[in-house]
C-alpha cells in the first residue's frame, strides 16, 4: 500500500525461474558464484546449501529451482548472462498476466490455485520441477508458488508519487521477494503478497528468475 496504477516500458521476464542445472552451467565458467568461493559478505554461510559441492548438483534436482542463492548472487547471475533482476511492479505486472483486479493471475477463484501453483496443499513440503503447473495468460511458470523470487527493489511503503517505471526506495536494510513457495499457505501467493529479507540472506524455498528491457540490440553495421 497505497494501491497505486503504474505505467512501465517494455520489457522482457524469463518464462522459468532459473534451474540448478542452469546454475550449475553458469558456474562452471565463472568460479565467483561458486559454492566455496562466493564471498561470504554478499551471503550468510548457508548459500547453495544444497549442493554436494560447487560442480554437484544433488540427484535428480537439476530440473528444480535453484535455492538457498542470496539477492547479491541472483543480481550478479542476471547481470553476468545479459540480463537484471525485475523490478517489483515489473514481477507484479507479470505475474498478473493482465487481470489487475484479481487476486492470482489466473483470477478470483482459489479453487484452480493448486493447477497454476505448488504451495502448503498440494506440495508435500518438496521442491517440485520447474514448470511443471499450468502458465499463466503471458505463458509464465510458476510466478505463483514452487519458490519465492528475489526481485530488485529496497522494501518499503510504496510511493503513490512514484508510477513510472517504480524502483521503490533508494536505499534500505532488506530487498523484497515475490510470489510465494511451496511452504507459503494460499494467501501467501497472491499477487500482491510482499516478503523482505536481508539481500545476504539464503533459503530453501528461495530462488528467482531473470529479466530485461525491451530495447532492441544495435546492427553492428550501424544500422
Amino acid at each position: 500500500r497505497p494501491v497505486r496504477e503504474v505505467t512501465l516500458s517494455g520489457f522482457w521476464m524469463d518464462r522459468c525461474e532459473v534451474s540448478n542445472a542452469e546454475y550449475l552451467n553458469f558456474v562452471s565458467s565463472d568460479p565467483f558464484l561458486r559454492k566455496s568461493a562466493f564471498p561470504f559478505r554478499l551471503q550468510d554461510g548457508n548459500y547453495l546449501r544444497f549442493w554436494e559441492d560447487d560442480l554437484v548438483v544433488p540427484y535428480n534436482q537439476g530440473s528444480m529451482p535453484v535455492s538457498y542463492v542470496s539477492w547479491y548472487a541472483a543480481r550478479y547471475y542476471c547481470g553476468a548472462i545479459g540480463k537484471r533482476l525485475p523490478s517489483e511492479a515489473e514481477w507484479e505486472y507479470a505475474a498478473r498476466s493482465g487481470r489487475s483486479q484479481t487476486p492470482f493471475g489466473f483470477g478470483n477463484d482459489r479453487v484452480f490455485l493448486p493447477e497454476y501453483a505448488w504451495f502448503r496443499t498440494n506440495s508435500a513440503n518438496m521442491q517440485h520441477v520447474i514448470a511443471d503447473r499450468r502458465p499463466n495468460d503471458y505463458s509464465l511458470y510458476d510466478m505463483h508458488g514452487n519458490v519465492w523470487e528475489w526481485v530488485y527493489d529496497y522494501y518499503g511503503t510504496y510511493d503513490a508519487e512514484d508510477t513510472v517505471n517504480p524502483v521503490g526506495p533508494i536505499a534500505g536494510e532488506y530487498r523484497v521477494m515475490r510470489g510465494g513457495s511451496r511452504q507459503s499457505p494460499e494467501e501467501y501467493l497472491r499477487a500482491a503478497m510482499r516478503r523482505d529479507a536481508s539481500p545476504r540472506s539464503t533459503f530453501a524455498d528461495v530462488g528467482f528468475r531473470c529479466a530485461s528491457s525491451a530495447e532492441l540490440p544495435v546492427a553492428t553495421d550501424g544500422r
